[in-house]
């Protein structure tokens, strides 16, 4: 049940719509596995190490061994410009961590049923974190007058954490079939503050007014859901493997909680006879920001000998309940595989993540990813191994703000092998562009450019 107490509904579903992370939008942010990573996430048909939990779990069923590996992000960087902001002015906003975005063991349990294997991962498919303070200061004109100040302290923490285990049997030697479950935990916060000043015009009388906006919100939320998929995969000619898996589940418990505090207030300026300079400016609607703006508090001087009218608007709203969907999104994966040689290979997967129903600025529409990948043994135990692939906006639409930007990336993993164990080093970068509804005073739309960069390290033995 959702349970609302406020005055300004549309204010709130605007600020949960602008601070929804862009990785809820994103599933392709961080590429799961290592090899994987390489390949552009084209893995669907050869998945034969423990990210197969994610990609495919039929795919370990050609496993002859067991496998321990994982994987850690040593650089994660993310910046966002949105273009245009005002007066020529950009708008940058950067997140970036340290995360380990994989681990997992694989196991043959031929001592039971020949040709049946099991394999357990945790990863990281999703993870931002922004710490971000910013100060504008101009006169430009905006829509509602000239713009003064606008200061904005930013704090966005979004996690998605995916604990799964798979079982796989060798049906024959050219087939394949296998099962996972996997448990899902998210924990998303968005905490925005901000103080806004503006000279404006009446609009039925023409007075001058100067007007302060502070306004406070809070967003949390934490959802654990569970997801069940079935794989297959298959060799359909000599030196091809065709793969696909269908996933799907259901939210078992879900809390969003979110708070605004909104205030606005308004001051009439005509008729004020005063002598002090910083009155003076603030008449004449003159660039004030470093007089008037002490300690998040209005300072005025000179208005005792003049006519003061003062109109203010203070809103405290808080909800709560269920937000989102119970159901989580259907994934369909089909991936194509071609063995050119003893060294070089391969691969080409389409992902596709079905729409997903919520409120407040969180529904998700249809997206279909492309990735492809080449493995290439240029010395037997020095494999290469690149990709591209694309990473879709799911942002249905920006009614109520935020931002739509489809990205493109590519990958390059280069591994050492070794006959009990294998390093690697990798790195990802992506770049996109779109539209974003970022201005709080304009509501307007602008140019958004965003670039990802990462650097990981895996070890398996």
């Amino acid at each position: 049940m959702m349970v609302i107490n406020t005055r300004l509904f549309l204010v709130f579903v605007l600020l949960l719509s602008a601070h929804a992370n862009a990785g809820f939008f994103h599933y392709n942010d961080i590429l799961v596995g290592d090899r994987a990573h390489g390949m552009g996430g084209a893995y669907t048909a050869i998945a034969d190490d423990a990210s197969a939990v994610y990609y495919n779990p039929a795919g370990i069923g050609f496993t002859l061994s067991n496998d321990v590996q994982a994987s850690a992000n040593v650089l994660y960087h993310k910046r966002t410009k949105y273009k245009n902001i005002r007066k020529g002015q950009d708008y940058i906003e950067e997140t970036s961590g340290f995360i380990a975005p994989f681990f997992g063991a694989l196991r043959t349990l031929d001592t039971f049923k020949n040709g049946l294997v099991f394999a357990f991962a945790m990863y990281n498919p999703s993870d931002e974190q922004m710490n971000q303070n910013n100060q504008i200061r101009d006169d430009s004109l905006t829509n509602n007058g000239s713009l003064l100040f606008l200061d904005r302290k930013l704090i966005r923490n979004y996690n998605e954490q995916h604990i799964g285990a798979s079982l796989a049997y060798r049906y024959s030697n050219d087939l394949s079939f296998g099962f996972s479950l996997t448990a899902q935990l998210t924990s998303d916060l968005a905490q925005d503050n901000q103080y806004i000043g503006i000279i404006r015009k009446d609009e039925n009388t023409g007075s001058n007014l100067f007007e302060l906006k502070n306004q406070m919100s809070r967003i949390e939320s934490t959802r654990n859901g569970l997801e069940v998929g079935f794989g297959m995969q298959t060799h359909i000619l000599p030196r091809f493997v065709f793969g696909m898996s269908i996933k799907g589940g259901i939210l078992y418990s879900q809390l969003f909680k979110g708070d605004l505090n909104y205030s606005n207030n308004v001051i009439d300026t005509d008729d004020i006879a005063c002598d002090s300079k910083l009155c003076k400016k603030l008449v004449n609607g003159l660039k004030v920001s470093n007089d008037i703006v002490r300690e998040n508090k209005i300072q005025l001087e000179g208005l005792e000998n003049g006519k003061l009218e003062k109109f203010e608007s203070n809103v405290n709203s808080q909800m709560y309940g269920n937000v989102f969907n119970d159901q989580l999104p259907l994934k369909v994966r089909l991936g194509l595989a071609y063995f050119a040689s003893t060294r070089l290979l391969l691969a080409f997967d389409a992902a596709y993540v079905g729409e997903n129903s919520a409120m407040l600025g969180y529904d998700r529409a249809e997206v279909i990813d492309y990735h492809l990948g080449v493995e290439y043994y240029h010395l037997p135990n020095l494999p290469m191994r690149l990709g591209i692939f694309t990473n879709h906006d799911a942002t249905p639409s920006l009614k109520f703000g935020g931002e739509k930007v489809d990205y493109l990336g590519a990958s390059l993993f280069l591994s050492w092998v070794q006959p009990n164990s294998q390093i690697g080093i990798g790195t990802t970068y992506q770049r996109g562009f779109g539209i974003a509804k970022k201005d709080e005073v304009n509501s307007q739309k602008t140019e958004s450019e965003v670039r990802l960069y990462s650097l990981s390290l895996a070890y398996s033995l």
